[in-house]
């Protein structure tokens, strides 16, 4: 059971995925309907990078992330030095899994903005998706000293150290990001992690409820937090029977 609402809650957060309905499949065709007219634009404006961006967000919602790539990287060719397509590059390669490249395109927008938090913000990230968790706990720190005022930025620092298994500083992380934004779940299920692994069923429970009240019962991520903590109260019982002789 140890370390399991961290990984689930990583599972959650992108599970998200559309119904196939009536109404998704109209939505389909009229965001197919969207980038064919974008992509019109850009034909006729290709140095037009806002354009190019919304062309490859386009992309994304349709699930295309390689060809979202594609059409940033095809932007890069033109202004090798484009901050916001190397920006616009990382969380795509984070979503396929492709890490590595999202680290250069990292280290590109930190070159052309060396004080830009938001870029040392990606390295980490991506530093944190090759498990290269002290990489990600520096530049994630450096992030903070550029800006020291975004929850984000906490949350994912405590998820370096807690995949480092510093849980002391993980909490410490998370607890900041509820400073900042009180109303962030799943803060209060990463705090439940670390409660969980070292054994305070109590505090761990505590802290799902209140990330239950967040989310609502009824939602998705609500109807998983009820199942962690009945699985964490059955878990209790379990070994409070196998203490008694």
């Amino acid at each position: 059971m140890k370390k399991f609402v961290l990984l689930i809650l990583i599972s959650f957060v992108f599970s998200n995925r559309p119904v196939h309905s009536q109404n998704y499949y109209e939505k389909y065709e009229s965001l197919k309907l969207r980038l064919s007219n974008l992509e019109q634009q850009l034909n006729a404006q290709p140095d037009n990078e806002s354009l190019r961006i919304m062309v490859s967000d386009a992309y994304i919602q349709l699930n295309k992330q390689a060809d979202a790539a594609q059409i940033l990287k095809t932007g890069l060719l033109r202004n090798p030095d484009s901050f916001n397509l190397h920006f616009e590059l990382c969380p795509i390669y984070l979503s396929i899994n492709q890490p590595n490249k999202a680290i250069d395109h990292a280290k590109a927008t930190i070159r052309i903005e060396p004080d830009n938090p938001n870029a040392y913000y990606n390295l980490g990230l991506a530093y944190g998706a090759m498990q290269l968790h002290n990489k990600a706990i520096s530049t994630l720190k450096k992030a903070i000293e550029l800006n020291d005022k975004n929850p984000d930025y906490y949350f994912d620092l405590g998820v370096a150290y807690f995949s480092n298994s510093n849980y002391a500083f993980a909490l410490q992380n998370y607890k900041k990001t509820l400073k900042l934004n009180p109303k962030d779940a799943r803060a209060y299920v990463n705090i439940a992690s670390v409660y969980n692994i070292q054994n305070d069923s109590e505090k761990a429970i505590a802290n799902l409820k209140k990330a239950l009240e967040i989310m609502g019962p009824y939602s998705e991520q609500g109807q998983k937090i009820m199942g962690f903590i009945q699985a964490i109260q059955e878990e209790k019982l379990d070994n409070k029977d196998k203490s008694v002789p």
